[in-house]
């Protein structure tokens, strides 16, 4: 039996997703690996400055300027990963969390606005939905009619019908 092409291709995505979400709980031990290794990277650029015959405070300062920017190197980093986004999306959520805290009264405001908001949403869509999505409850709804009199005479065209006349 072979596996669907779609099936096969979700797995690889979910596969894939796994993967990030775990290297997004070892980004601490990551970020000092990445750390550890920069540090080694400049020291061997220093060193390599020191026996060109540069003193070891200017080797140092040539070193870092070599070796470049070490935040924008670590950002790189982290989007080669692929967590960078998840990082970011924890932050913004913890700057919010901050944010609503400080204020209660906007919060309590953009609670209840939200709240009252959903619930007309839900209210006009349950009525919408009963009335004119949903069949009638009754077999055959199609072949339903409706009777009524008309009084040309009285320039009545649809009147109620009653029950004598049905």
């Amino acid at each position: 039996m072979q596996i669907p092409t779609k099936l096969r291709a979700f797995c690889a995505r979910l596969r894939r997703s796994s993967k990030r979400l775990r290297g997004s709980h070892d980004s601490l031990s990551a970020d000092r690996d990445m750390d550890a290794e920069m540090f080694s990277h400049v020291e061997m650029l220093t060193q390599e400055k020191i026996k060109a015959g540069m003193h070891p405070d200017e080797a140092r300062t040539a070193a870092m300027q070599q070796f470049g920017w070490r935040e924008s190197i670590k950002e790189d980093c982290q989007e080669q990963r692929g967590v960078r986004w998840l990082e970011n999306l924890t932050k913004d959520v913890q700057y919010g969390i901050r944010q609503l805290r400080k204020s209660p009264v906007f919060t309590a405001v953009g609670v209840i606005t939200l709240g009252l908001c959903l619930g007309a949403n839900l209210t006009i869509f349950a009525v919408i939905d009963a009335v004119l999505l949903r069949p009638l409850p009754f077999p055959d709804p199609d072949r339903l009619v409706t009777l009524f009199n008309t009084y040309p005479k009285a320039n009545v065209e649809r009147d109620g019908g009653s029950l004598p006349n049905y």
